[in-house]
Order: C-alpha cells, then sequence, then structure tokens
C-alpha cells in the first residue's frame, strides 16, 4: 500500500478534498495565483499557497501531456521574429490533418476527473479584498461558501 502524504492523510481526517477535472483545475490557475498574490489573512494564505502547489501538480502533467501531443502530431518550424523575441528557438506546430484528432486527445485530457487532497478556499476566509468577477468564475471548482460582505 502507498505511503500517503500528510496533506492527503489531513485532508481524509477533515473530509476535505476537491473534486473536479484537470481541464477545470487548468481554467482556474493563473485565476489561483492572482489570488494568492494578494494581501490575505495568514491562515487563508497558508490555505491559497498549499492549493496552488498541489494544482501545479496535477497542471504539469497536463501541460507535458499537451507538449507530447503536439510533437508527436505535429511538425517543427522556424520561429517568427516575435517567438524569437520571446526566446524560442524552435516551434511545434499540430498539423492541420491530425487537428482533429489532437482535439480529440485535449478533450479526453481536459474531462480527466482529479482530486484534490485539500480543501477549496472558504469565500468567507478572503475577507474584503477586492476580485475581478471572471476570476471568481474561474475559481469556481476552488471555492465553497458565501463571501462575507461588509
Amino acid at each position: 500500500m502507498a505511503k500517503k502524504d500528510r496533506t492527503a492523510v489531513a485532508a481524509e481526517k477533515n473530509g476535505a478534498a476537491i473534486e473536479t477535472t484537470l481541464g477545470a483545475l487548468v481554467t482556474a490557475e493563473a485565476a489561483l495565483a492572482r489570488l494568492a498574490g494578494r494581501q490575505l489573512p495568514i491562515k487563508t494564505a497558508y490555505h491559497v499557497a498549499k492549493l496552488v502547489r498541489l494544482v501545479r501538480a496535477e497542471t504539469e502533467h497536463y501541460h507535458a501531456q499537451r507538449t507530447a501531443f503536439i510533437k508527436e502530431l505535429g511538425a517543427s518550424r522556424d520561429p517568427t521574429p516575435a517567438e524569437k523575441a520571446a526566446g524560442s528557438t524552435e516551434v511545434f506546430e499540430v498539423k492541420s490533418e491530425n487537428v482533429q484528432d489532437f482535439q480529440k486527445r485535449m478533450t479526453e485530457l481536459d474531462a480527466l476527473a482529479v482530486t484534490i487532497a485539500w480543501g477549496p478556499i472558504d469565500l468567507a476566509t478572503l475577507g474584503a479584498i477586492e476580485i475581478v468577477a471572471f476570476d471568481l468564475v474561474q475559481l469556481e471548482p476552488l471555492l465553497t461558501g458565501t463571501p462575507t460582505v461588509p
């Protein structure tokens, strides 16, 4: 039997876990990083920081698999001047005859069920911070509760 890390044991003990899809985590990742950059109460900041680490661990696999699909179904090309300026030395693109296969694979990857062994962020713990509405939409799978209205 595999040994569980402290986070998984604590989540099981508290009955806290986030059930979502890999695609939802990829969508939420940037908004979660912006939230992590905000001034938050210490307990909430710790909770968000831990969630950032756990989400990144899952999305790393997504990005690696996406890159593998692109290389498998694509071809290398020279970078444009803008891509060179951004530091790219080689660019891969999915071949037009493989776009449907790539999209099918990505849809399957997006739909993979994921369990994060950590509880969602309780909106009430965020206090009176200002947040963009679209970030709330993206963060939805990682949130619970009702915000505190000052």
